[in-house]
């Protein structure tokens, strides 16, 4: 749910579409990615740059998620695409990625995290290129990042999910076993080493959001 071009944007992933809202919250657009009510792409999250609009989403391929969130399909073909909203279009600006989640630009840069690989990573949108930035454990969802400091959000990695591709290296497996989290954590923006961990006991983190001081007068 955002705030731009004067509008509300709202990501729906069922029906694998986009509203844009007036002021009142009241429909006036919409963009649908998939032109089906079910959740076919799984469309997640929103942002903007350089005055234009991107996405993630989960996959392209045919068959609701009931159908297909078992297999490699929802799990590796995670795409990042750039939006013809006035058109009502799309391309593919990078592939393939690992249920990316939140999108946030930051230079030239997106920053997002690929969930089912616990891998944090930036794409260049221009270049149309990645890098690996860093891989953690756990079901990562929701990231900010300024300055000082990114805070990331970490839920527990479903055990059949991580049985069924095992895409960390093994002692990255072990150490999920064994000490599951879930909260946020908070790392520092150079490095991306870990800060410090924030426990939130069954809590299943999908946004992280900073607070404007300037505004609210805290924290």
């Amino acid at each position: 749910f955002r705030w731009m071009r004067d509008s509300f944007f709202l990501v729906c992933s069922l029906g694998n579409q986009i509203l844009r809202l007036d002021a009142q919250c009241r429909v006036i657009d919409r963009m649908q990615i998939v032109e089906d009510e079910r959740d076919i792409c799984h469309v997640n999250c929103l942002a903007e740059m350089n005055g234009e609009l991107y996405c993630s989403i989960f996959t392209l391929s045919p068959g609701e998620r009931a159908e297909k969130r078992l297999t490699g399909a929802w799990h590796t073909e995670g795409k990042l695409l750039r939006l013809d909203w006035d058109g009502k279009r799309f391309e593919v600006v990078y592939e393939p990625l690992g249920q990316p989640h939140s999108l946030i630009p930051c230079g030239d840069w997106f920053y997002l995290v690929e969930s089912h690989t616990s891998r944090l990573t930036r794409i260049d949108p221009q270049r149309g290129v990645a890098e690996p930035v860093r891989q953690f454990q756990g079901f990562l969802r929701g990231l900010a990042i300024n300055p000082q400091e990114a805070v990331m959000g970490v839920c527990i990695m479903y055990e059949r999910d991580r049985k069924r591709l095992q895409p960390l290296p093994k002692v990255k497996q072990w150490l999920e076993r064994k000490f599951p989290f879930s909260g946020v954590v908070v790392l520092a923006p150079k490095s991306w080493r870990t800060r410090r961990r924030i426990p939130l006991d069954g809590a299943e983190v999908y946004e992280v959001l900073p607070l404007d001081e300037s505004q609210n007068g805290s924290h």
